[in-house]
């Protein structure tokens, strides 16, 4: 039975030969493992074993060429370059780079197969591609990145508070006959998954102003069902740019405790720019998609 789990069938030559070695290394087992190679980790082949018999380089020349058409690779595929085009591309900057080292090749056939990369050679780099898609597409690359499990256990009600403004997909005619879609303030408590909202419609459209987030957070203090929580998870939008002076005026709804300097943090919490994945009411605004607004007649 072979080290795999799997039978395996020996020669006899194969035994006395084990058996050999055994006894001139003192009985170390050791002695019968497989021979690690000598040249474990360097390079044996630069580029393509087809380019490596046509060229007269030397290995340090080689290695050269072969370093420098890796960094062309990587600036093609954080650049949005798809394989084949990319393979193309380098194969050409592969003849340029050969032909300025003094070695050229004529026969058009015979420069295909010669200059012809690899598609490991291609793969060995294609890591990058999330370089790429970070910088065109953000969203997608934070949603990618790997999160942490929180939980609401132990959060009071209104402890937590979430604000964002969603804008519902429902076309509303106004009374001048012009088209509008409504805008939804929504106040998420994370102690409760209970949801404070006002729907706004803009009279000559616009957008969502400080005056309208203002007005809904002062109704929902004043509303006996929720009140003033004691932190508040808002955007880094112009919107919601009065939360700032809301530090002193958050501490109302707090518990009496002695002041000992660990507990005098911002009561304002920022959310990072792509990562809707930490904002619960996110999933709130999906659910509400998919369940009641899209059932709404317009």
């Amino acid at each position: 039975m072979g080290w795999r789990g799997k039978p395996v069938r020996l020669a006899l030559s194969t035994l006395k030969f084990w058996v050999h070695r055994y006894e001139t290394h003192d009985g170390m087992h050791l002695c019968l493992a497989q021979v690690v190679r000598k040249d474990v980790g360097q390079q044996r082949v630069f580029i393509s074993r087809a380019w490596e018999r046509a060229v007269p380089f030397d290995r340090s020349t080689r290695e050269m060429i072969h370093n420098d058409l890796k960094i062309h690779v990587r600036a093609l595929i954080k650049g949005g370059a798809q394989r084949k085009q990319g393979l193309i591309l380098t194969a050409e900057k592969l003849k340029d780079m050969t032909a300025a080292y003094g070695f050229a090749m004529n026969n058009p056939a015979t420069a295909a197969k010669v200059f012809a990369i690899p598609l490991d050679f291609w793969r060995e780099e294609y890591r990058l591609k999330a370089a790429y898609r970070h910088t065109n597409d953000r969203k997608a690359s934070e949603d990618d990145a790997p999160r942490v499990r929180r939980t609401v256990e132990g959060l009071a009600p209104m402890e937590v508070v979430v604000m964002d403004v969603h804008h519902i997909n429902v076309l509303v005619r106004r009374d001048n006959g012009t088209i509008a879609t409504p805008k939804l303030l929504a106040f998420h408590d994370l102690g409760t998954y209970r949801v404070f909202c006002e729907v706004v419609l803009f009279e000559d459209g616009g957008g969502v102003r400080n005056t309208d987030v203002i007005t809904a957070f002062v109704n929902m203090c004043q509303n006996p069902s929720f009140g003033v929580p004691q932190l508040l998870y808002a955007d880094n939008g112009s919107e919601y740019g009065f939360a700032d002076y809301l530090s002193d005026a958050l501490k109302l709804g707090s518990k009496v405790i002695a002041f000992g300097g660990e507990d005098d943090r911002n009561r304002i919490i920022r959310a990072k720019p792509y990562n809707a994945a930490a904002k619960h009411v996110e999933g709130w605004f999906r659910q509400m998609n998919q369940q009641y607004f899209r059932h709404i007649n317009g």
